[in-house]
């Protein structure tokens, strides 16, 4: 009987201002709160898309992931996929200290209660009147739900029940004290998987001091073929560069096309012309976007943003040694030079694989394996209390999947 992996994957309509009361309609089933009650779910995992890309990209790789009974929470971010209801929005996705803070509240928002503090002003991604400027009247995340603009969102992230602590993510001057323990017994513990730009985003709240009680709470991290560096076919020119930094601090909403060529991303002519047709692949980023990507990958290469422990237990990154859309040398470099902090890591290269590890192929379901085993193995009695036990009862159907 196939009686698990029909609802497991969830896909959350997200509003900054009313945090995930609502399914996406791409939802293969709709079991209340992404599966909180379900007794059998052993870990929820938090997915964080690339650069022009969205959720419902990634139906297969969710889909087995939920038939080893890991809860999948995917959301469109600012700029991109279903967030974007009218084109002035595609690519607007706020400075980084935007993205760094609605990518905290989601994950905030799929945590116990706790009386954690609001974070003050991060020291790595200051504000300036500038971003100010340029977030205003930007869209929220996801299908169908948009707030007024990004400037209300900062003031409403964590609305509702479970996230009070966060009503503004740059008001409060203590932003670790009172920190409650990182796991509470009951509840399935929390992952976060970024892929591509979501890697280096994912990073970046890693790195932020602003944000240490809440990366504290996440059990692991995984980065899909993260970003960290250009590939040879990517890097953009110096001069593309300076140019557009200097016509951003003027025109900060200026969008611009910079598209990946599909065949760059995977080996699956199948894919690759999915990749080429889907109308929500825009391509499309704004100057202070662009540039805040390029800011923080900058930050990257030179080691000045990194996991640090004791908030980050624990970190795998998976890349492709031929992929054309970020650098595999760059990742590894990265890897080896500034994750030493963490315990519990690991680094595994798909030899001969493009970017898209989740979509490259039939050899694809490696790769689902590696990200399901790896979480498991964290997944122990005193870490998941119940959805452990759930998940031996429901063992003997899932082995038949």
């Amino acid at each position: 009987m196939r009686v698990v992996s029909t609802f497991l994957v969830v896909y959350i309509s997200i509003s900054i201002a009313d945090l995930f009361p609502n399914l996406n309609k791409k939802n293969i089933s709709q079991p209340g709160r992404a599966g909180d009650t379900l007794s059998f779910v052993r870990a929820k995992i938090i997915f964080v898309h690339g650069y022009s890309d969205h959720i419902n990209r990634y139906d297969e790789f969710f889909t087995y992931l939920a038939s080893r009974g890991l809860a999948v929470h995917g959301f469109d971010q600012r700029g991109w996929g279903r967030s974007v209801t009218r084109p002035s929005q595609r690519g607007l996705t706020g400075p980084t200290r935007q993205v760094v803070a609605d990518l905290a509240a989601v994950i905030r928002s799929h945590l116990p209660p706790a009386p954690l503090p609001s974070p003050p002003p991060s020291p790595l991604w200051p504000s300036s009147p500038a971003a100010a400027v340029a977030s205003t009247g930007s869209s929220m995340i996801t299908t169908g739900s948009t707030i007024g603009d990004a400037e209300a969102a900062d003031t409403n992230v964590g609305t509702g029940t479970d996230t009070d602590a966060y009503t503004n993510p740059h008001a409060s001057p203590s932003a670790n004290a009172g920190a409650s323990p990182p796991l509470q017994a009951g509840r399935p513990p929390v992952f976060v998987l970024g892929h591509s730009m979501g890697g280096g985003e994912a990073l970046a709240l890693m790195a932020d001091p602003a944000y240490a009680a809440l990366v504290s709470r996440v059990r692991g991290w995984l980065l899909e073929s993260p970003f960290v560096a250009f590939s040879s076919e990517a890097q953009p020119s110096w001069l593309k560069v300076a140019v557009g930094r200097l016509v951003a601090r003027v025109l900060p909403r200026y969008q611009l096309v910079s598209r990946i060529p599909p065949e760059n991303l995977s080996r699956d002519p199948a894919v690759v012309r999915s990749l080429a047709a889907d109308p929500l692949n825009h391509g499309t980023g704004t100057l202070e976007g662009l540039a805040g990507m390029l800011d923080r990958t900058a930050a990257l290469g030179a080691g000045k943003i990194r996991p640090r422990a004791p908030a980050v237990r624990s970190l795998w990154v998976g890349h492709g040694s031929l992929d054309r859309g970020t650098s595999y040398a760059g990742s590894k470099h990265y890897f080896d030079e500034f994750t030493r902090e963490v315990p519990d890591r690991q680094f595994k290269t798909y030899e001969g694989w493009f970017h898209q590890l989740h979509a490259d192929g039939p050899c694809s379901k490696e790769f689902f394996e590696d990200v399901t085993e790896w979480v498991l193995e964290r997944c122990g009695p005193g870490e998941t209390g119940g959805g452990a036990e759930g998940l031996q009862k429901h063992k003997p159907e899932m082995a038949k999947l």
